[in-house]
């Protein structure tokens, strides 16, 4: 019963009791004055214990008076729950407040994050020597990581997996060494990364909405990016925080097949930290199966001999 039904039924029933208190004094009244009427002679003796018949109305005011207690505890009883129920609906309403407070106060970080992370971006420089000009964005990574490419080149270190453990070290050594003497470590725009990773990893509970935002996030950046990270992961002190979020964040899970680093590259990283990044695919997509995809090949570049064969001789 909710507390105005409560309050409707104590109004009703107060209604009730006084008019029941009414009728029955003027009803015994009525029948007093019935059964000693006429009064032949009024003495202050007879008057007496004509006053005294009325005792039991007193006796039936102190059990009014009890009643009346009662439903005033019923009626606090009442109140003091419906003021639970309204302090209890106020938390869970402030709690809503908070949580909502707290979804848009790390969408507004991590939004402002973002922006950050793009004008840092936009702010990389780099001078090329061989166009004479000063390269900035995605350009600038771009001239990096294919100076890193040819500057790891000139080694001639072929495969990885094949080799014995010395050799592994020493092309790992080599490909460290280039990294950090070819690509110029962005101090700001990879701390507004780790950042992101922070703000994600601290300010959210579920893992449902850490997942959520972080694929938000690896949606912004550009295979440049990915790429670029990927060095500076590899080559990190220990203490430096990105490469563990990366890593829990499975950032190359999904995109690492496309990221353009070889899988010589991809293995010392394995050699390295123990964590796989998933080997590039196909650069094609065909709806055949790998056996006629390899006869197709063979008859393909038999057809481009005969061909190379028949163009000689017409030259001859």
């Amino acid at each position: 019963m909710c507390f105005k039904e409560f309050q409707l039924s104590v109004g009703k029933l107060s209604k009730y009791i006084l008019g029941g208190v009414v009728f029955v004094v003027a009803s015994y009244a009525t029948f007093l004055l019935w059964i000693t009427w006429p009064i032949s002679s009024l003495t202050i003796g007879q008057a007496g214990v004509f006053g005294d018949s009325f005792g039991i109305v007193t006796s039936m005011f102190s059990g009014l008076a009890f009643a009346g207690m009662i439903i005033t505890i019923l009626l606090q009883r009442e109140e003091l729950g419906l003021q639970r129920e309204e302090l209890r609906e106020t938390r869970l309403e402030i709690a809503e407040q908070k949580k909502i407070f707290k979804i848009q106060n790390f969408n507004e970080s991590f939004y402002r994050l973002l922006d950050f992370h793009k004008r840092n971006l936009s702010e990389l420089s780099v001078y090329s020597d061989e166009k004479s000009e000063r390269l900035k964005g995605i350009d600038a990574l771009s001239f990096l990581l294919g100076r890193l490419k040819k500057s790891y080149s000139s080694y001639g270190f072929q495969g990885f997996k094949d080799t014995t453990e010395d050799e592994k070290i020493e092309m790992s050594y080599a490909l460290f060494v280039e990294v950090q003497t070819t690509l110029v470590r962005q101090s700001r725009y990879l701390e507004t990364i780790t950042s992101i990773f922070t703000l994600i990893d601290t300010q959210l509970e579920k893992q449902s909405e850490k997942e959520v935002y972080l694929d938000l996030f690896a949606s912004q950046l550009t295979v440049y990016e990915l790429k670029y990270i990927f060095y500076q992961c590899l080559v990190s002190t220990p203490e430096d925080s990105l490469r563990e979020y990366v890593h829990n964040a499975s950032l190359y899970s999904d995109r690492g097949q496309d990221i353009g680093v070889s899988n010589t590259h991809r293995d010392i990283y394995k050699f390295i930290h123990k964590i796989e990044i998933p080997r590039s695919k196909s650069k094609f997509h065909v709806p055949f199966d790998r056996k006629k995809i390899r006869n197709i090949k063979k008859k393909n570049r038999i057809r481009k001999e005969t061909h190379n064969k028949a163009s000689q001789k017409d030259a001859a």
